[in-house]
């Protein structure tokens, strides 16, 4: 794979919790990926999701409700943004979180507590080529 390439790929981190957004980071740049990390969903709607190839979003489970739905069903209603890989990042494998994110088009989920190497593999699901290591 050619160093332009991963220079023209652009990953969108949005996690609250900072170890994990760093992790994340990590191997997206260890990837030669360029990696931008926001800690907020309000802080993602005011910035262009435009721009991005691909976006790591924590989702956090409250009383039922699933912080951060609201917004994929806005990034999949944009034509702008719905071709945008988006892989969330979550504390639930229940079969209705699951279905749930399928329905808005997720391309993977990466379960709380995080690890490399399943971030790994959803970046390489997402960007359709084996990453090799830096």
């Amino acid at each position: 794979m050619s160093k332009e390439l991963f220079d023209s790929i652009k990953c969108l981190v949005v996690c609250k919790d900072k170890f994990n957004r760093s992790l994340i980071r990590s191997v997206v740049v260890n990837a030669g990926i360029r990696g931008t990390n926001i800690s907020e969903i309000e802080d993602l709607r005011e910035i262009s999701f435009k721009g991005y190839d691909l976006c790591f979003n924590s989702i956090i489970i409250d009383h039922d409700e699933y912080e951060g739905f609201n917004y994929m069903e806005e990034i999949e209603k944009n034509p702008a943004t719905n071709k945008t890989p988006l892989i969330i990042l979550t504390n639930s494998n229940s079969k209705e979180f699951v279905l749930k994110a399928i329905e808005l088009g997720i391309t993977g989920i990466v379960l709380k507590p995080i690890n490399t190497l399943s971030v790994k593999k959803n970046l390489e699901k997402a960007c359709g080529f084996v990453l090799a290591e830096r």
